[in-house]
């Protein structure tokens, strides 16, 4: 890991511990942009629903 990343993830840490969220919503935005998605394989078949069809693909 590179000095200067490791001084970025530490200014936002710092950021993050002097502003703390005002409300419940606001932790939420905040918590969602920090999540990284991971990818999610599936083999095989998946069932999508819709209304009240399910449709195999």
């Amino acid at each position: 890991m590179k000095l200067e990343k490791i001084l970025h993830e530490e200014f936002n840490r710092q950021q993050k511990m002097d502003h703390p969220p005002k409300d419940y919503r606001e932790m939420i935005v905040r918590s969602l942009k920090d999540i990284e998605p991971t990818p999610f394989f599936r083999k095989g078949k998946v069932d999508y629903a819709f209304s009240n069809e399910i449709v195999e693909i």
